[in-house]
């Protein structure tokens, strides 16, 4: 009998200011991974600036309990500098690790090392079809695209800025494109970028809102894009929903203050609701008009990091940062923000 995992991957900032500084590879805390045929959340560890203490933990729902260190464990190294994020096809995991400028390719059951891809400047994030990835970057001013086969950067696509997230759409992918990172939001150019992905020739340009970090394909066979605002609340934030067939804007949605900074946009298994940090956790279905202005799970104290959807059973999961500090803690809630358990990373 063949037993396979269901993975959740979601980001975690874990801040361990008052341990010392970790010296070559990690081997500590060897605890077994969960068994096959478990639930496991993937938490990215992001660790700290230059340290190269990025680490990667699974999460049990099964035993409801968080293994830590499984790569440096597994593998006899550490996973590098920022661990940004993580693309899953089949059973192996692509970090983007990002200070490093490297992908790492592992065994997602068991967190064992396939390959590494290197030569990368910032990484952030990744989207796979086939043997063909695309990697967005924060400093390069280019989309990467690398041959999965050969482990080999092919070419890359000038964005002119800052590139973050995917969404691919009517055999297009969709690029939001932030800007110059090191730029005042006011002289930023943000854009969702199209791509047509058999010539990897941009086609289109579509302007948007300041800081469009986060986007989704929903039910409607929309794309919707989550834009901050900016990191110094420059505007109102906006969710604005394109049209992937004809390239174009069909609705956005402005919250009424700049001082809110919505983000990590995430959707239901069905497609039909969104959800979204802002201090709390907050539901938006797709067919309502107006953004919600109460969440469905509020903070109350904690320091809501980052967020994942179960695509089976729709429980929320969400990264408690805590004070940047102490270790954090991985919170799921129901679909409904009922909290089912709280576990320490």
């Amino acid at each position: 009998m063949k037993h396979c995992f269901t993975y959740i991957i979601i980001a975690f900032l874990l801040f361990s200011c008052k341990k010392e500084k970790p010296q070559g590879p990690q081997t500590n805390n060897p605890d077994p991974l969960p068994e096959a045929g478990q639930k496991i959340a993937i938490l990215l560890n992001e660790g700290n600036y230059n340290w190269g203490n990025a680490s990667l933990s699974y999460y049990s729902s099964h035993e409801d309990k968080i293994t830590n260190q499984v790569f440096s464990s597994r593998n006899g190294r550490p996973l590098g500098d920022i661990a940004q994020s993580a693309y899953l096809k089949g059973d192996t995991a692509f970090i983007a690790v990002n200070n490093s400028g490297k992908i790492e390719a592992i065994k997602a059951s068991d967190a064992s090392s396939l390959f590494t891809i290197t030569g990368f400047r910032s990484p952030r994030q990744i989207f796979c079809l086939g043997n063909t990835m695309w990697v967005s970057d924060l400093y390069s001013d280019s989309l990467y695209i690398v041959d999965i086969a050969t482990q080999q950067i092919t070419n890359k696509v000038y964005t002119g800025g800052w590139t973050e997230s995917f969404v691919f759409a009517e055999n297009k992918l969709f690029v939001t494109r932030v800007g110059k990172p090191l730029l005042a939001s006011s002289e930023r150019n943000p854009a969702v970028l199209v791509l047509d992905i058999a010539t990897n020739i941009i086609i289109n340009s579509i302007a948007v809102a300041q800081e469009p970090l986060s986007a989704v394909l929903a039910s409607d066979g929309f794309v919707y894009v989550l834009c901050s605002g900016g990191y110094d609340h420059y505007q109102l934030p906006e969710l604005i929903v394109i049209n992937p067939s004809s390239n174009t804007i069909v609705r956005t949605l402005q919250w009424a203050s700049a001082t809110d900074y919505p983000q990590h946009l995430a959707k239901s298994p069905t497609g039909d609701t969104l959800f979204f940090l802002n201090n709390g956790v907050f539901a938006f279905p797709i067919s309502n008009n107006v953004i919600p202005t109460s969440p469905i799970i509020d903070a109350s104290g904690a320091n809501f990091y980052n967020l994942a959807i179960d695509p089976q059973t729709a429980d929320i999961y969400v990264t408690d940062a805590s004070d940047y500090v102490s270790d954090g803690n991985l919170k799921i809630y129901s679909s409904a923000g009922v909290l089912k358990s709280t576990v320490q990373a």
